[in-house]
């Protein structure tokens, strides 16, 4: 399969290293032009803000956020972000290390369960994270 490559992504989560280490997965594996991270969604709809008003073509590509975050959750995010899409499908992927997540509380956006094993589920994770687009981009 042929990885496409995402302009912009946003990876929102209070994991520091976890941060870190997808920020550098992504750009290893050659499918990001622009990584932004954030530890809580607030951080990132200040940026998607000023971004809209200033720079369009950085908005984000897709979105990677973890559920459970100080100050804006992932829930709280998604909530607050539908606007920024204007009723177009949002191209957001949620994680979380809860077991069970009952399909409702997904707001039928795609679930990936935490933790992500670096070492063991790289290829696993990219393909993850473009049959996702895949299946994104045919609904937009």
């Amino acid at each position: 399969m042929k990885l496409t490559t995402l302009t912009t992504f946003f990876i929102i989560d209070d994991d520091a290293p976890f941060l870190f280490s997808l920020k550098t997965l992504l750009k290893e594996a050659g499918i990001v032009d622009q990584c932004f991270t954030f530890s809580n969604g607030k951080e990132a709809m200040h940026l998607m803000n000023h971004l809209q008003l200033t720079s369009p073509s950085l908005s984000p590509t897709l979105i990677l956020v973890d559920v459970n975050m100080p100050i804006m959750d992932g829930w709280e995010f998604v909530d607050n972000v539908k606007d920024y899409f204007e009723n177009k499908p949002m191209p957001i992927l949620m994680m979380t290390g809860k077991k069970y997540v009952r399909k409702q509380e997904t707001n039928d956006l795609c679930l990936l369960e935490k933790p992500i094993s670096f070492h063991e589920g790289k290829k696993q994770f990219i393909s993850s994270i473009t049959g996702y687009l895949q299946k994104f981009n045919s609904i937009e």
